[in-house]
């Protein structure tokens, strides 16, 4: 959203992409993209270029486990490309990830990845903030309080705050309903919540699976 906004004030293109669109391709696609995705950006440049999730791409290559040849190609293209742009060509390159720990340190050499702003989470008015965003178009009866719902959602970032409140509206849907109660909303934190803690066993579980397998 940061990068997106960035782009509105400056009047410039904005292309998105998820790291992810660049994995589990056929082989050789995934370097393809990549020099499709800055071939397009050229043309319009100036230009903004947004990686989301970019650890799903550019993960170390130093960790065997999370690497692949395919993946390693493609890798590899973006620091190729990265090194033939710069802000000189008009072509702003951004990314955003939750795991920078792993990142490939050839991203955050310099000419590349080489400025790093940490984004915290949204405190409380900021999660109210967002909330009052992503609901400006649902219809809320009068029990809704999203005063209260930022307060319930300590730790959510802005992603997880716009899936509550769509996940919300699919429970109104769900009861055919065309207006979102407090309720749906109450039921949509629990429902993350769950989600939340099967990820966390489900991650668990794999980890002590992997020493299991060490032994």
């Amino acid at each position: 959203m940061l990068a997106r906004a960035m782009a509105n004030e400056a009047g410039l293109p904005f292309f998105y992409c998820s790291g992810s669109d660049f994995v589990e391709v056929y082989a050789g696609r995934g370097a393809g993209r990549v020099r499709k995705l800055f071939q397009r950006a050229a043309k319009v440049a100036p230009a903004v270029v947004f990686f989301d999730e970019i650890d799903a791409l550019g993960k170390s290559r130093g960790n065997e486990m999370s690497m692949n040849e395919e993946r390693e190609q493609t890798l590899n293209q973006l620091l190729a490309v990265m090194d033939g742009f710069n802000t000189d060509n008009g072509v702003v390159v951004m990314a955003a990830t939750n795991r920078y720990d792993v990142l490939d340190k050839a991203l955050t050499r310099p000419g590349r990845f080489d400025r790093i702003v940490k984004v915290d989470l949204p405190k409380k008015e900021g999660r109210y903030q967002i909330l009052k965003v992503h609901t400006r178009k649902m219809a809320l009866d009068e029990t809704v309080d999203l005063q209260t719902i930022a307060a319930l959602a300590e730790n959510f970032s802005g992603a997880e705050l716009s899936h509550l409140a769509n996940e919300a509206a699919i429970i109104a849907v769900r009861n055919q309903r065309k207006e979102l109660n407090m309720n749906d909303f109450f039921d949509a934190l629990d429902e993350f919540r769950d989600s939340r803690k099967r990820d966390t066993n489900s991650a668990t579980k794999g980890f002590m699976d992997m020493l299991k397998n060490l032994n």
